[in-house]
């Protein structure tokens, strides 16, 4: 895709580099900070993928994964002098492919859900999960799975605009008007 659209390779390899690892490690400080009292006996069980007799690190929230994942990426720009907005614009629809992905997992853990509904494809989340101790049994909203599949239209939608776009800036543009909208409603 960079060589199709005229763009050098590595530093973009290391963009996706630099959004991947940041996204994930902002995603987990993010959690930690407005969870400190769940670590604040262990700090070593923040990051520590064995823990609690688990493996695995439970726990991230995707607003902290976005801040670090642009954060790093506007720092990567400024030094190698290159511009951030057609940088964003580039990755614009993988921001959306994250968002349907991240959503899974919040479906998977119970977070984020929404309001009851009779509709048939309303869910029933399990004994212990926060749903449950809302709402008891009542069938919600997948109020995650609507974000993630809005998230995968997003993706293709922006995958399919950056073919015929105007001008740079048209895809952020679009993401953050249409990201408004969707928030909103």
């Amino acid at each position: 895709t960079a060589k199709k659209y005229n763009r050098p390779f590595e530093p973009l390899l290391t963009i996706a580099y630099i959004m991947i690892g940041g996204g994930v490690i902002g995603a987990r400080l993010f959690y930690v900070a407005t969870h400190l009292s769940d670590f604040s006996d262990n700090w070593l069980s923040s990051f520590n993928p064995f823990s609690q007799g688990q493996f695995g690190i439970a726990g991230l929230n995707l607003y902290g994964g976005v801040i670090a994942a642009v954060l790093g990426t506007v720092i990567y720009c400024r030094i190698k002098q290159m511009s951030g907005l057609d940088v964003f614009e580039f990755f614009s629809p993988t921001f959306f492919f994250g968002l349907a992905f991240t959503r899974i997992g919040c479906f998977l853990n119970g977070c984020c859900f929404g309001t009851p509904t009779d509709l048939p494809w309303g869910v029933s989340f399990p004994v212990g999960s926060i749903p449950y101790y809302i709402f008891g049994d009542t069938h919600l909203h997948p109020s995650q799975l609507y974000s993630s599949l809005y998230g995968l239209f997003l993706f293709i939608l922006l995958h399919i605009m950056m073919k015929h776009r105007k001008f740079v800036g048209q895809l952020v543009a679009v993401m953050f008007m249409v990201e408004a909208v969707f928030r909103y409603a």
